[in-house]
């Protein structure tokens, strides 16, 4: 055997046992066990996130957590983006983004109820941070405002006619037994069709749109609502309400409304309840 041979064996040895100490010596990342993937992240990310400020200071700053874009959406009915409002000098994501009742009252309050999962902000990338807020015109945020709009977060002239007990004056009423308001409809010039249903209220009022034929019925914005505890809506005396599609939805106790948007032909139908 040559002197080259032997050299040539040698140093291929020394070099696969080098890159077998140099992966032994390298930390191993365990897969993510939790059900929903997301695992808690290292001590020096969870130390930082926990050290952050409402303020967000820098341009690459990073929150405890952080969720897709995809799952960044309320049950507001919006679309899936993520939308901020200005509050108190800083950007933070909307309570109705959330699927929170409005309004905000400080960083870790929407509709009354504090809870410091709601002080989050969005990113660039449609995904939120929870653990603070943000600077106007930071991290691609327009110059000096925030991330999406607040269109969600108000009652729009052109959200379906719905039943409510805020009747306006001079407005067609009608009323139900087990229910002690009377029921107008938003627009304050139609007239609202209610009925009883077993312990649950029906209430509809017109869309004022044309059916595409005429032996189909006009189209109705319906509300079903328990009779004993009913859902309101336009809420104009209420301290805190719900946003879906624009409609503000509303509870005795300013309880917070669950609102479920329910397939019915060419009328729009709301389920609403009142939590306990």
């Amino acid at each position: 055997m040559s002197l080259r041979l032997v050299s040539s064996k040698a140093a291929a040895l020394v070099a696969a046992a080098y890159l077998a100490s140099a992966s032994a010596s390298e930390p191993q990342q365990q897969a993510c066990q939790a059900e929903d993937g997301r695992c808690h992240s290292s001590v020096a990310e969870d130390e930082f996130g926990a050290g952050l400020s409402l303020l967000m200071t820098g341009a690459g700053s990073k929150g405890r957590d952080r969720v897709a874009g995809a799952e960044a959406t309320g049950t507001n009915g919006t679309a899936a983006t993520c939308n901020e409002m200005r509050f108190q000098g800083l950007c933070y994501r909307t309570c109705t983004d959330m699927g929170e009742m409005e309004p905000r009252h400080s960083p870790s309050n929407c509709g009354g109820v504090n809870n410091y999962n709601f002080i989050q902000r969005c990113e660039e990338d449609g995904s939120f941070t929870a653990g603070s807020g943000s600077a106007p015109g930071l991290s691609g945020r327009p110059m000096g405002g925030c991330f999406g709009d607040e269109s969600a977060l108000e009652v729009s002239p052109d959200a379906p006619n719905m039943c409510t007990m805020d009747c306006k004056d001079g407005a067609p009423s009608t009323s139900v037994s087990g229910n002690e308001r009377a029921l107008c409809c938003a627009d304050g010039k139609s007239t609202p069709q209610a009925i009883r249903l077993e312990e649950e209220l029906v209430c509809s009022c017109s869309l004022g749109k044309t059916p595409p034929f005429r032996w189909m019925p006009e189209p109705m914005g319906v509300l079903r609502t328990p009779i004993s505890t009913p859902c309101n809506t336009v809420c104009n005396d209420a301290s805190a309400w719900l946003m879906h599609d624009n409609i503000a939805y509303c509870c005795p106790e300013n309880k917070k409304p669950t609102v479920n948007r329910k397939l019915s032909g060419l009328d729009y139908t709301t389920q609403c309840s009142c939590e306990a």
